[in-house]
């Protein structure tokens, strides 16, 4: 097991365990947060891959964080779209499968080829 964090916006994280084969992606990290008095009064620049104290956060970097994380929502739901796709099409299959099965039960198990 190792130890990741979830970028939180617009500051703050998530402690979070995984196995130690996973890789982390966008909003995840594996670099450590600073030892701050509030913990949680930083961000993590996904661009440099540092975290930072945030005092003022600049609007550019504001929108830079946001472009990483929107970024990385969209990779993500890709991947879930097409795991979605070949749900859709396993749970086809097996429906079709049962239909058939049961055209075969109520014939009274008799099968034309």
């Amino acid at each position: 097991m190792k130890t990741i964090y979830k970028v939180l916006y617009p500051i703050g994280f998530e402690t979070v365990e995984v196995g130690d084969t996973y890789e982390p992606q966008v909003p995840y990290t594996e670099v450590t947060p600073l030892v701050l008095k509030k913990e949680q009064s930083q961000y993590f620049d996904f661009p440099s891959e540092k975290w930072e104290e945030a005092k003022t956060l600049d609007v550019s970097k504001q929108l830079n964080l946001l472009e990483s994380l929107f970024t990385g929502n969209q990779k993500e739901n890709e991947a879930l779209k097409e795991k979605q796709l070949n749900m859709d099409a396993q749970l086809t299959d097996a429906q079709i499968a049962i239909a058939e099965v049961f055209e075969i039960v109520a014939a009274g198990g008799e099968t034309n080829g």
